[in-house]
């Protein structure tokens, strides 16, 4: 009997998967580096090698400078991209980041809370714009 394989991260129906060196997502967050990177999404995973000649004990944490996203079964991978392109050119990541004044990093919690269902983001212009999906159960009403 032949069985399935399984990859280790699937998606889910509502949540988004976000984690550190996170080779199987859809694209990543640059989490470390300059307070005007932070956020941005990439299409495809870099290591940061910055600083591992000078810190050889920390090579391990300048490697790993972005968060991996798994986009819910509900969202398409390309539109949330530039979803996540749109909230990082609108500055929300600079009010998270942590760190010295020149090597900043964003906290894999923060980014969570942004991506955790029902999280919406407001423009300029007042309107709102659905980062992540939440479950929307249909009501039926009797008549009599």
């Amino acid at each position: 009997m032949e069985t399935e394989y399984q990859p280790h991260f699937s998606r889910h129906e509502y949540f988004w998967k976000i984690h550190s060196a996170f080779l199987a997502a859809d694209f990543w967050l640059i989490s470390k580096g300059s307070r005007e990177q932070l956020g941005r999404p990439i299409q495809e995973y870099k290591k940061r090698e910055l600083a591992t000649w000078r810190f050889p004990s920390r090579a391990k944490f300048a490697r790993e400078g972005c968060f991996g996203m798994l986009t819910p079964k509900c969202l398409d991978p390309k539109y949330s991209y530039y979803l996540c392109e749109f909230i990082w050119q609108s500055g929300l990541w600079q009010t998270y980041s942590c760190g010295a004044i020149t090597w900043q990093h964003l906290r894999i919690n923060d980014v969570r809370n942004v991506f955790k269902p029902g999280s919406y983001f407001l423009t300029t212009e007042g309107n709102a714009i659905l980062i992540a999906p939440v479950k929307l159960q249909a009501a039926t009403a009797f008549m009599d």
